[in-house]
Protein backbone atom coordinates (compact mmCIF):
# COMPACT_ATOMS: atom_id res chain seq x y z
CA UNK A 1 0.00 0.00 0.00
CA UNK A 2 1.08 3.57 -1.29
CA UNK A 3 0.78 4.94 2.88
CA UNK A 4 3.38 1.69 3.88
CA UNK A 5 5.89 3.30 1.19
CA UNK A 6 4.87 6.93 2.68
CA UNK A 7 5.91 5.64 6.41
CA UNK A 8 9.20 3.90 5.52
CA UNK A 9 10.24 7.08 2.73
CA UNK A 10 10.15 9.81 5.40
CA UNK A 11 11.19 7.56 8.35
CA UNK A 12 14.17 7.11 6.49
CA UNK A 13 14.88 11.13 5.60
CA UNK A 14 14.59 11.82 9.37
CA UNK A 15 16.64 8.44 10.18
CA UNK A 16 19.53 9.46 8.03
CA UNK A 17 19.42 12.98 7.20
CA UNK A 18 19.88 13.22 3.51
CA UNK A 19 17.63 12.06 0.90
CA UNK A 20 20.80 10.30 -0.89
CA UNK A 21 21.22 8.14 2.48
CA UNK A 22 18.05 7.39 2.65
CA UNK A 23 17.45 6.36 -1.06
CA UNK A 24 20.72 3.93 -0.42
CA UNK A 25 18.61 1.78 2.48
CA UNK A 26 15.93 1.79 1.00
CA UNK A 27 17.79 0.46 -2.55
CA UNK A 28 15.83 2.91 -4.53
CA UNK A 29 17.47 5.90 -6.66
CA UNK A 30 17.86 9.59 -5.14
CA UNK A 31 15.99 11.41 -7.74
CA UNK A 32 12.82 8.59 -7.42
CA UNK A 33 12.62 9.33 -3.72
CA UNK A 34 13.04 13.53 -4.35
CA UNK A 35 10.79 13.06 -7.12
CA UNK A 36 8.55 10.69 -4.92
CA UNK A 37 8.51 13.42 -1.50
CA UNK A 38 7.61 16.26 -4.07
CA UNK A 39 4.67 15.04 -5.52
CA UNK A 40 2.96 13.90 -1.84
CA UNK A 41 4.11 17.67 -0.80
CA UNK A 42 2.32 19.00 -3.75
CA UNK A 43 -0.70 16.13 -3.23
CA UNK A 44 -1.13 17.78 0.54
CA UNK A 45 -0.35 21.27 -0.17
CA UNK A 46 2.53 20.91 2.32
CA UNK A 47 6.47 21.04 3.29
CA UNK A 48 7.30 18.08 4.33
CA UNK A 49 11.34 18.42 4.45
CA UNK A 50 12.92 21.18 5.79
CA UNK A 51 15.59 21.35 2.77
CA UNK A 52 17.30 24.15 4.56
CA UNK A 53 18.48 22.50 7.20
CA UNK A 54 21.54 19.75 7.41
CA UNK A 55 20.96 17.23 8.16
CA UNK A 56 17.48 17.58 6.77
CA UNK A 57 14.58 17.47 9.31
CA UNK A 58 10.62 16.53 8.70
CA UNK A 59 8.80 19.67 9.25
CA UNK A 60 5.38 19.69 11.91
CA UNK A 61 3.52 18.60 8.79
CA UNK A 62 5.62 15.75 8.29
CA UNK A 63 5.30 14.71 11.95
CA UNK A 64 1.43 14.93 11.90
CA UNK A 65 1.11 13.37 8.56
CA UNK A 66 3.52 10.28 9.55
CA UNK A 67 1.45 10.10 12.98
CA UNK A 68 -1.83 10.20 10.96
CA UNK A 69 -0.26 7.55 8.42
CA UNK A 70 0.80 5.32 11.50
CA UNK A 71 -2.87 5.38 12.49
CA UNK A 72 -4.12 4.06 9.10
CA UNK A 73 -1.85 1.43 9.30
CA UNK A 74 -3.01 0.32 12.87
CA UNK A 75 -6.38 0.55 11.33
CA UNK A 76 -5.47 -1.09 8.05
CA UNK A 77 -4.13 -4.53 10.28
CA UNK A 78 -6.86 -4.17 12.84
CA UNK A 79 -9.59 -4.26 9.40
CA UNK A 80 -7.44 -7.56 7.81
CA UNK A 81 -7.32 -9.29 11.33
CA UNK A 82 -10.98 -8.87 11.30
CA UNK A 83 -11.95 -9.58 7.81
CA UNK A 84 -9.64 -12.56 8.63
CA UNK A 85 -11.54 -13.59 11.59
CA UNK A 86 -14.83 -13.19 9.87
CA UNK A 87 -13.88 -15.45 6.44
CA UNK A 88 -12.95 -18.32 9.47
CA UNK A 89 -16.31 -18.14 10.52
CA UNK A 90 -15.19 -16.81 14.16
CA UNK A 91 -16.96 -13.83 14.01
CA UNK A 92 -19.85 -12.86 11.88
CA UNK A 93 -23.60 -12.26 11.35
CA UNK A 94 -26.67 -13.90 10.99
CA UNK A 95 -29.89 -12.55 10.27
CA UNK A 96 -32.52 -15.22 10.87
CA UNK A 97 -36.48 -14.37 9.86
CA UNK A 98 -38.55 -16.68 12.29
CA UNK A 99 -42.13 -17.14 12.82
CA UNK A 100 -42.59 -15.80 16.12
CA UNK A 101 -44.95 -18.94 17.56
CA UNK A 102 -41.59 -21.17 15.61
CA UNK A 103 -39.09 -19.02 17.57
CA UNK A 104 -40.43 -19.38 21.21
CA UNK A 105 -41.06 -23.26 20.32
CA UNK A 106 -37.95 -24.41 18.02
CA UNK A 107 -34.84 -21.83 18.46
CA UNK A 108 -34.66 -21.77 22.78
CA UNK A 109 -33.38 -25.02 22.15
CA UNK A 110 -30.81 -24.71 19.06
CA UNK A 111 -29.46 -21.51 19.64
CA UNK A 112 -27.75 -21.31 23.46
CA UNK A 113 -25.74 -24.63 21.07
CA UNK A 114 -25.19 -22.30 18.44
CA UNK A 115 -23.86 -19.20 20.57
CA UNK A 116 -21.59 -21.97 22.61
CA UNK A 117 -19.64 -23.02 19.23
CA UNK A 118 -19.62 -19.58 17.61
CA UNK A 119 -19.67 -17.05 20.13
CA UNK A 120 -18.22 -14.05 17.92
CA UNK A 121 -21.67 -14.61 15.55
CA UNK A 122 -24.14 -12.10 16.38
CA UNK A 123 -27.57 -13.14 15.87
CA UNK A 124 -30.48 -11.00 14.96
CA UNK A 125 -34.03 -12.49 15.11
CA UNK A 126 -36.02 -10.92 12.76
CA UNK A 127 -39.60 -12.10 13.59
CA UNK A 128 -42.63 -11.73 10.44
CA UNK A 129 -45.60 -13.82 10.14
CA UNK A 130 -45.22 -17.03 8.14
CA UNK A 131 -46.10 -16.13 5.00
CA UNK A 132 -43.89 -13.16 4.84
CA UNK A 133 -40.82 -15.44 6.08
CA UNK A 134 -40.41 -16.41 2.15
CA UNK A 135 -40.51 -12.82 0.92
CA UNK A 136 -37.84 -11.25 3.27
CA UNK A 137 -35.62 -14.75 2.48
CA UNK A 138 -36.51 -14.17 -1.11
CA UNK A 139 -35.43 -10.10 -1.17
CA UNK A 140 -32.06 -11.26 1.08
CA UNK A 141 -33.19 -8.99 4.07
CA UNK A 142 -32.52 -12.47 6.12
CA UNK A 143 -29.62 -15.39 5.53
CA UNK A 144 -32.45 -17.93 6.87
CA UNK A 145 -35.89 -17.83 7.38
CA UNK A 146 -37.64 -20.46 9.91
CA UNK A 147 -41.29 -20.95 9.05
CA UNK A 148 -43.89 -23.50 8.68
CA UNK A 149 -44.89 -25.31 5.26
CA UNK A 150 -45.73 -25.19 2.47
CA UNK A 151 -43.61 -22.96 0.65
CA UNK A 152 -44.88 -20.66 -2.41
CA UNK A 153 -41.71 -19.19 -3.45
CA UNK A 154 -40.43 -22.13 -5.81
CA UNK A 155 -36.92 -20.25 -6.27
CA UNK A 156 -36.27 -21.24 -2.44
CA UNK A 157 -34.77 -24.46 -1.31
CA UNK A 158 -35.44 -25.88 2.24
CA UNK A 159 -34.59 -28.80 4.85
CA UNK A 160 -36.97 -29.83 7.34
CA UNK A 161 -36.23 -28.37 10.57
CA UNK A 162 -38.22 -30.17 13.01
CA UNK A 163 -41.06 -32.68 11.48
CA UNK A 164 -43.99 -33.17 13.35
CA UNK A 165 -47.21 -34.61 12.82
CA UNK A 166 -50.34 -33.22 14.89
CA UNK A 167 -53.34 -35.01 15.43
CA UNK A 168 -56.07 -33.55 17.22
CA UNK A 169 -59.49 -35.67 18.67
CA UNK A 170 -61.96 -33.21 17.35
CA UNK A 171 -64.74 -35.54 19.80
CA UNK A 172 -62.52 -35.05 22.95
CA UNK A 173 -62.41 -31.33 22.16
CA UNK A 174 -65.88 -31.17 22.02
CA UNK A 175 -66.95 -32.99 24.38
CA UNK A 176 -64.40 -30.80 26.48
CA UNK A 177 -66.16 -27.69 25.82
CA UNK A 178 -69.75 -28.84 25.47
CA UNK A 179 -72.50 -26.68 27.40
CA UNK A 180 -74.97 -28.18 28.48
Amino acid sequence: MTYKNKIQYLEAIQRYGSISHAAKHLYISQPYLSRYIKDVENDLGVTLINRDSNPLELTYSAERFLDYLHEIEDIDTQMRDELQTISNLKKGRIRIGVNPILATHTLYSILPKFIEHYPGVEIELVEEVAHRIEQIVSDQKVDIGVTILPLYTEDLSYDYFIYRKFIFSVTSWTSAYRTS
